[in-house]
């Protein structure tokens, strides 16, 4: 499986203050290579669009709304069933410089797992150390080396992976794929100084990341069926501006 994202993200301008909604478009294509007993395409897309809207109240609490829709797709079976619909509501609690607590729900528009919690603290431990403790993707970050302004982090994690496509089997016969794993990570990234706790902050960042996804598993609607795939390593690279 091999997988290539690209997305634009634009502000709405208006009277909503700053800083201003933001509009993000974007673009997944999934390549998949499978047993012929599986009867799944080769190719997945998906097209999306969303809105996140990002409220600072006071000097304390920010409140970040999110709501989206897609498209996931073989091309094939453009039915309702190939909408997905994404959202969230967070609240983020400025505790402390040091501390930083998070609270709400997050749609995914996976069959699965259709509503996963955001909860969690980020705790600054110094100028060097991070604990992201957020569900569903903690993070451990470990400042290795400033440039100028430019910071460059490792990091170990792990997450909560998948998506759900509509597709069309041999016969013109219409179902859903849902795809999911776990992840360990192993990761790099460099950005720039400013705020790099807050994982909504729109800066210049590359990543890159390695690891193992394990408890994978291909679930067919429509025949009540799961397939249980191997283990597998998996390497991820990112470029944001």
């Amino acid at each position: 499986m091999s997988e290539t994202n690209a997305s634009a993200t634009l502000p709405l301008l208006g009277p909503f203050g700053y800083p201003p909604p933001l509009i993000k478009v974007g673009f997944n294509f999934t390549d998949l290579a499978s047993p012929e007993s599986f009867d799944l395409p080769n190719s997945l897309y998906e097209y999306s669009i969303g809105l996140v809207y990002i409220r600072q109240w006071n000097d304390r609490w920010t409140v970040i709304s999110m709501l989206g829709a897609g498209m996931a797709t073989d091309n094939e079976n453009r039915s309702s069933e190939a909408w997905r619909f994404r959202g969230g509501i967070l609240g983020v609690y400025k505790r402390s410089e040091s501390w930083q607590w998070t609270l709400g729900a997050v749609a995914t528009g996976r069959e699965d797992l259709p509503i996963v919690p955001a909860v969690g603290a980020i705790w600054n431990v110094d100028n060097r150390t991070r604990v992201d403790l957020t569900f569903p993707r903690p993070r451990y970050y470990r400042l290795v080396f400033e440039r100028g302004a430019i910071q460059h982090w490792a990091y170990l994690g792990a997450s909560i992976n998948g998506s759900t496509w509509a597709y069309e089997r041999t016969g013109e016969v219409d179902d859903l794929l849902t795809y999911r794993d776990w992840r360990f990570a192993l990761g790099w990234e460099s950005h720039l100084a400013d705020n790099p706790a807050l994982s909504f902050t729109r800066r210049k960042k590359l990543s890159g990341e390695i690891g193992l996804a394990f408890a994978r598993e291909f679930e067919f609607e429509n025949e009540s069926r799961t397939e249980v795939l191997d283990n597998s390593l998996f390497l991820s690279i990112m470029a944001k501006f």
